[in-house]
C-alpha cells in the first residue's frame, strides 16, 4: 500500500501481477480501496465488453493508475508505468496457462528489461533460483529475505507403520485427533493429492494395472458408490465402466491400490457419518486463498517422491508451507518417512534449512540456477518414426551433450512423447547464432522447444 501511495504521489502507475483469480479479487479490494477510480482489474472471469471497457480507461487516464491482473495484462502498455510487481512469485501457476509453453514472469523480465521499468518478485517463498540470484548479489532485496517463516501454528509429522487390524489411511493417532477436532466443532481439511478413489487397479492374479487404452498411464477409480464408479484417464479424460474382470486373464481379483481423496472421503464417513465439519480436497483447494482451517492433516505426500524430476522438493515444500499458511491451529503430516529434512524443515517453516540442502543438490547435478535448461518435445503416432527423430536431432545437437529420453508419460492420447534436454552454462545464453539456427530448424520439423522448462520429464 506504501509502495502505491508513493507512486501516485509521484504521477507513476505501477503494475501488479498473480497468477490466481481469487487472489486478484482479494488484492484488488484490499488494495484498491480509497483509490477506487484509479485502480483496474483484469481477468477471465470479467465480462468482454467490461474488460474492453476498463482496458480503454486504463489506457487513456490521465490520472496515474494500479493495474492488477493476470499474465496477459502485461500487453497493457502506459507512458508513465514505472513498476512491474509479480505476485506469488515462486507459483507454478505462471507456466500452465493453456497453450503457451512461455512463462510469464520470464516475459516480465524481458518487458522491464526492454521499457526500463523496475520489477519486482513478491512471494513469501521466492524460486529456489531467485533466492539464489538475491544471495548472490544478482537480485537486489528490498526487504530482508524470509529464512523462517513464524506461525503459531502446531505441526505434528506422524509415522505410519503396519497397522496390526488391518490398514487405513486415517492412522489411530490421527483418527484421535479428528475426533477432537469433531467434538470442538473445528473446521477441517483432510488432504490428498491426487484425484479419485485409489492410483491404480491391479489384478492379483497377473499383477497387470489397468492402462487407459489410449494412453500409457494407470485408469483412475472415481466415485464413492459402488454403482456409480467409473474409471477415467486424468490425461485424455476418456471414460471406461468398471470391467467384472481382467481384461488380459479374465480373473476377478480387481483390487485398487493407492491414495485418492475419494478413499480419504469414504473412510472418514464411515468413521465420523454424523460429522459435516471436514472438506476433502486435492491442491486445487489453494486455487481460494479465503479458505482456512482449524486443523489440517496431510493423509500423505510419500508418493511424490516417486516423480523424477528435479523441482520436486521444492514442489512439496512449497505445498506443505501453502497449506500450514491455511491453518489456524494444528497441522498433521502423516508419513512413511519421519525421517526426511524436507518434512521437518517444511513443519518448520525453516526456508534456510531447505534451500541450503537443495542448492547444492542442484550445483551437484547441474540444474538451475547453474545451468540454463532447454527443453526440446516431439509427439507422434509412429514410435519408429519418433525414435528416428530424435536420433536425428540428438546428432545435430551433439556439441551441447544432449540427454534424450522417452517422456515420463511416454503415450498421451495414442501420441508417443520424447524429450531432450540440454543444459546450457548460464553465461552461453542467449544462444550462439549456430545453436539459435538448430533450434529455430527443430522447431520448424515439429519440436516444441521450451527453455527453463518447470518440468524436465
Amino acid at each position: 500500500r506504501g509502495l502505491i501511495r508513493e507512486h501516485l504521489a509521484r504521477k507513476k502507475s505501477l503494475m501488479l501481477l498473480s497468477p490466481r483469480i481469487e487472489t486478484l479479487k482479494l488484492l484488488a479490494a484490499e488494495l484498491g480501496r480509497g483509490i477506487e477510480d484509479y485502480s483496474f482489474v483484469f481477468h477471465s472471469e470479467i465480462p468482454s465488453g467490461k474488460y474492453l471497457g476498463s482496458w480503454n480507461r486504463a489506457l487513456t487516464l490521465p490520472h496515474p493508475v494500479l493495474i492488477l491482473g493476470t499474465g496477459q495484462v502485461l500487453s497493457l502498455d502506459r507512458p508513465d508505468l514505472e513498476t512491474l510487481i509479480i505476485d506469488e512469485e515462486g507459483s507454478r501457476l505462471w507456466r500452465e496457462w493453456e497453450g503457451t509453453p512461455f512463462d510469464f514472469r520470464e516475459a516480465a523480465r524481458l518487458i522491464a528489461e526492454e521499457k526500463g521499468l523496475k520489477l519486482i518478485f513478491a512471494d513469501e517463498i521466492l524460486r529456489l533460483e531467485t533466492f539464489w540470484q538475491s544471495e548472490t548479489g544478482l537480485l537486489e532485496a528490498l526487504t530482508p529475505l524470509l529464512t523462517r517463516i513464524q506461525s503459531p501454528v502446531e505441526t505434528k509429522l506422524l509415522e505410519v507403520g503396519p497397522a496390526q487390524d488391518g490398514f487405513s489411511w486415517l492412522s489411530k493417532e490421527l483418527r484421535a485427533e479428528l475426533e477432537e477436532s469433531i467434538f470442538k466443532n473445528e473446521k477441517i481439511l483432510l488432504f490428498a493429492n491426487r484425484k479419485g478413489y485409489g492410483s491404480f487397479t491391479l489384478c492379483q492374479d497377473c499383477n497387470r494395472a489397468l492402462l487407459c487404452p489410449a494412453c500409457s498411464v494407470p485408469l483412475v477409480l472415481h466415485g464413492l458408490k459402488r454403482e456409480e464408479r467409473k474409471f477415467f484417464c486424468h490425461h485424455c479424460l476418456g471414460s471406461l465402466t468398471v470391467p467384472e474382470c481382467c481384461p488380459h486373464c479374465l480373473s476377478w481379483k480387481l483390487k485398487e491400490f493407492g491414495l485418492g481423496v475419494e478413499k480419504v472421503q469414504e473412510e472418514f464417513q464411515k468413521l465420523f457419518p454424523k460429522s459435516e465439519n471436514a472438506l476433502f480436497a486435492t491442491e486445487s483447494v489453494l486455487y481460494h486463498p479465503e479458505l482456512a482451517f482449524d486443523l489440517t492433516a496431510i493423509v500423505s505426500l510419500d508418493h511424490l517422491f516417486s516423480i523424477p524430476d528435479f523441482r520436486i522438493n521444492e514442489r512439496i515444500f512449497r505445498l506443505i508451507s501453502e497449506l500450514k499458511a491455511r491453518t489456524r491451529r494444528k497441522l498433521i503430516l502423516q508419513t512413511r518417512i519421519s525421517e526426511n529434512k524436507l518434512f521437518q524443515d517444511a513443519l518448520a517453516g525453516s526456508i534456510s534449512g531447505f534451500y541450503q540442502k537443495e542448492i547444492k543438490g542442484r550445483e551437484n547435478f547441474r540444474y538451475p540456477p547453474f545451468a540454463k535448461l532447454v527443453k526440446l518435445t516431439k509427439e507422434d503416432k509412429n514410435y519408429a518414426r519418433l525414435k528416428k527423430d530424435q536420433e536425428e536431432a540428438s546428432k545435430l545437437l551433439k556439441e551441447q551433450k544432449p540427454l534424450s529420453f522417452p517422456a515420463f508419460l511416454e503415450r498421451i492420447k495414442n501420441r508417443y512423447r520424447w524429450n531432450i534436454v540440454l543444459k546450457i552454462p548460464p553465461g552461453a545464453w542467449p544462444p550462439e547464432e549456430k545453436l539459435e539456427n538448430l533450434l529455430k530448424n527443430l522447431a520448424l520439423v515439429g519440436w516444441e522447444i521450451v527453455v527453463d522448462p518447470e518440468s524436465i520429464i
